[in-house]
């Protein structure tokens, strides 16, 4: 794998908003409103916005895909390329928000049973 090639959960901008999960669930940039996925730092994940220089922490160990990259790989694309160590930390727009653009804001859903399952 090359250090250009180690990057987990990239998603192109051109598909609609809400074609990924991980939008409503982790946030998406606040300009945008959508994200270029994620990079690991050790076990953490970020979530960036490379055309808005920005980043948000979501957690650690909640993908794997850390253990697949050295500390070599993940200081490369922290540091280097394509250096999203030095992005703006924001605040995401919440999921919340975000399922309100797209149109599925909790209680909105018609024909659901009350039911767990």
């Amino acid at each position: 794998m090359s250090t250009t090639d180690h990057h987990f959960g990239a998603y192109p901008k051109e598909e609609p908003l809400g074609t990924y999960p991980e939008e409503e669930q982790f946030g998406a940039c606040p300009v945008c409103h959508s994200h270029d996925g994620f990079y690991n730092a050790g076990k953490g994940q970020w979530f960036v916005c490379h055309e808005h220089r920005v980043r948000w922490f979501i957690g650690s160990n909640l993908f794997s895909a850390w253990r697949e990259e050295t500390e070599n790989e993940q200081r490369h694309a922290y540091e280097v390329e394509p250096g999203w160590g030095f992005y703006e930390d924001v605040d995401p727009l919440p999921p919340m928000i975000l399922s309100e653009l797209l149109g599925d804001a909790p209680g909105s859903y018609e024909g659901v049973d009350e039911g767990p399952f």
